[in-house]
């Protein structure tokens, strides 16, 4: 949810780029004949204001950098946790994708990179997770044909849950081992 609507905040602005300077153009020829000292205001106004474009760009990113490196995941609820699992891959060069909150078949993101196809279940628990998601991101893994299949915990796994893993191949991570995801990719 939050991703389409930053898309859809840039598609607005990506809009309204494009859109005012054609609307000033017209309003201008069609105004400024009879008002030719206008010229003197609207082009510089224009410019300043397509100047500031690239400065809001940046503060945004500012803002979401500075949410991201103070974010507390012990503090989010699963939703923001998923989120925030996502966003640490997408910044490592990944192409990530939350999945519906129903109907997932155990896979809260799908994450791609160099044609290889990571799913993740994101568990934010206090408590040791257990078999179940190891069960659910191995059918998810099938599901969306993957090539890695990874539960990413705040919590510890239990016993259990580490030997059905291994013995499945599904990795067992904390949202601090995602940067080095890429590293269980396949070899070429």
């Amino acid at each position: 949810m939050g991703r389409r609507r930053r898309r859809d905040d840039l598609a607005m602005l990506g809009l309204l780029i494009v859109a005012a300077p054609i609307l000033a153009v017209v309003w201008v020829f069609k105004f400024v004949g009879a008002h030719p000292w206008l010229w003197f205001i609207i082009v510089p106004a224009s410019i300043l204001v397509l100047a500031q474009v690239p400065k809001w760009q940046a503060e945004r990113k500012r803002k979401a950098d500075l949410l991201f490196a103070n974010a507390k995941p012990a503090l989010m609820g699963p939703i923001e946790y998923e989120r925030y699992c996502a966003e640490i891959l997408r910044r490592d060069g990944w192409h990530t994708e939350m999945t519906p909150a129903s109907g997932d078949q155990g896979v809260d993101v799908v994450a791609t990179l160099q044609g290889f196809k990571a799913v993740l279940q994101c568990k934010r628990y206090s408590k040791p997770v257990g078999n179940r998601a190891v069960q659910e991101i191995l059918a998810g893994k099938t599901y969306y044909r993957a090539d890695i299949a990874a539960v990413v915990s705040t919590a510890p796994y239990t016993p259990s849950a580490q030997a059905l893993a291994k013995r499945c191949g599904v990795l067992l991570l904390s949202h601090t081992d995602l940067p080095d995801l890429r590293r269980q990719l396949p070899k070429p």
